[in-house]
């Protein structure tokens, strides 16, 4: 008789505070016990004007006047990831693998249409 292991049923059920983020980038490191691979995760931004001057019109209207300042952006790191080292690469795996594929997609949907335009 052949033993096939036991078979465990899982659910999957996402917590109250899941949400999906917009991701810019990542800061990639080490953990610095146990040398696990930490993705920090962050959004990249212009900073918020902290304020402004509104300018009125004799006509009534207005718009906000906002001050010069030196161009800046800001990476806002939205959450860091340790994670085994088994499973970086099980994640790197799959990212290379569906990343090429859309880009490949991507690529050919570009293609098309600048082919489209051009007849």
């Amino acid at each position: 008789m052949e033993d096939k292991g036991k078979k465990i049923p899982v659910t999957y059920r996402r917590s109250e505070g899941y949400r999906i983020l917009p991701v810019s980038g990542a800061v990639l490191g080490k953990g610095p016990i146990s040398g696990a691979p930490v993705f920090n995760l962050y959004v990249e931004a212009t900073p918020f004007p902290e304020k402004a001057t509104l300018v009125i019109n004799p006509d009534g209207t207005g718009k906000d006047d906002f001050p010069e300042r030196e161009p800046t952006i800001v990476r806002e790191v939205l959450i860091g990831l340790q994670i085994p080292p088994h499973l970086a690469i099980s994640f790197g795996e799959f990212l290379i693998k569906h990343g090429s594929s859309i880009m490949e997609q991507q690529q050919k949907s570009l293609a098309s249409q600048e082919s489209a335009q051009s007849d």
